[in-house]
């Protein structure tokens, strides 16, 4: 049995792709979750050893700063995780405990690359809201629930000269042709500047 089978029976998701189901939206002409990240995994992440340096350089900073009521919250979601995982978090970081140390060092690197993780998507929730905000208005601009998203979208980036003024047939036009003028112009505008339209979002 190879370790992440045994992590899936461990955890319960033993069948194949039991733990993607609800979650992934997936198109039919697109590779499966299991093959894109199989992709995305096997490729050069060189880029990624010196940002992982900050990382761990900036949760030790928060650690060391950090009061215990602050660190109280964040420490039972790591022992949970450990529990996940079937051990317990005292077994790394209680120095007076027996046990091997070569299992030690193992889940000692767990817990620490769990910690990253779980602290830098902390720190990456203003942005993880942002996205996950425009990705919806993405998949379904045309619902009411996003037209004023459009309007305030397509208002300052007018307003910024990131696109050109509408023509003025366009007020003319069908509601229609006028919300398709707008939705298009958005697109191009965040496939040359995202910065801008995530500026906008987080704007009050």
């Amino acid at each position: 049995m190879t370790t992440s089978q045994s992590i899936m029976q461990k955890t319960g998701l033993t069948k194949t792709g039991q733990w993607l189901k609800g979650w992934w939206p997936t198109k039919s002409n697109e590779p499966s979750p299991a093959q894109q990240f199989k992709e995305w995994m096997v490729a050069d992440k060189q880029e990624l050893a010196g940002s992982l340096s900050k990382v761990s350089a900036g949760f030790r900073g928060w650690v060391s700063t950090a009061s215990l009521a602050e660190l109280a919250p964040f420490t039972e979601q790591v022992a949970n995780f450990c529990r996940s995982l079937n051990f317990e978090l005292i077994w790394v970081i209680n120095p007076n405990l027996n046990i091997d140390p070569q299992l030690k060092e193992s889940l000692a690197e767990v817990v620490t690359l769990y910690c990253l993780a779980h602290w830098h998507a902390i720190q990456a929730q203003d942005n993880i809201r942002v996205f996950a905000i425009f990705n919806n208005w993405q998949n379904n601009p045309m619902t009411k629930e996003h037209q004023a998203l459009s309007q305030r979208l397509f208002a300052r980036l007018v307003e910024k000269k990131l696109i050109p003024e509408p023509p003025p047939s366009l007020f003319l036009a069908p509601e229609a042709e006028r919300q398709a003028y707008i939705i298009e112009a958005i697109r191009q505008a965040a496939a040359k500047d995202i910065l801008a339209i995530n500026e906008i979002i987080k704007e009050k």
